[in-house]
């Protein structure tokens, strides 16, 4: 079970990584400072794992070591559940400074409005159950709070563009990372674009 934590973990920091390039729209911002500190955060806290798998090995338990693992295949079927819903309209990269044209709101989005960092979220919480370590613990923490500032700042954009009106309904409906359960939900307008 130990193995199979480390290929999955392993797996998922590439896809993630690799994301970059093929999921998501390339835009000119990239360059921006905030895109540039989640650069150097992501590739430190993946370094950091790595360089504990490395030495140590996965020091938890094959039981820890499983729940993990579970999580980990669970956060990667989120991850490409989004990925295919976003193939025709491709949504901007982290900390991007476009104006948005469209939100989507079917699949994990009628639920959740920023389901891509759940995944990444919860990666990290599993990684860090199993390597017990507290400085990676501190790096996930510091990843949610990255991913927190992400989904504000992309949110702002979406109440100051066209379809302001369509997305403050839309946050009503739905959480930030997790669910909000409501029991009468429209999700029959799966995207709502620009006029």
């Amino acid at each position: 079970m130990m193995h199979v934590f480390g290929t999955l973990a392993t797996l998922t920091c590439l896809i993630q990584f690799l994301s970059v390039f093929f999921v998501f729209k390339k835009v000119e911002s990239t360059g921006n400072t905030r895109y540039r500190i989640f650069q150097v955060q992501f590739l430190s806290t993946w370094g950091y794992f790595f360089s504990l798998l490395y030495r140590e090995g996965v020091p938890g338990t094959p039981i820890v070591a499983g729940v993990s693992s579970m999580i980990i295949l669970a956060c990667m079927a989120l991850f490409f559940h989004c990925s295919s819903l976003i193939r025709k309209n491709k949504l901007s990269i982290v900390f991007s400074e476009d104006s948005p044209q469209f939100h989507i709101s079917k699949g994990p989005y009628s639920c959740v409005r920023h389901p891509f960092y759940t995944s990444y979220i919860f990666t990290y919480v599993a990684v860090a159950m199993v390597m017990q370590s507290w400085i990676l613990t501190a790096m996930a923490c510091s990843m949610f709070v990255t991913y927190y500032l992400a989904a504000r700042y992309e949110e702002s954009k979406f109440l100051n563009s066209n379809l302001k009106d369509s997305y403050r309904a839309y946050m009503d409906k739905t959480g930030m990372f997790f669910p909000k359960w409501a029991l009468n939900r429209d999700a029959s307008e799966p995207y709502s674009k620009v006029s």
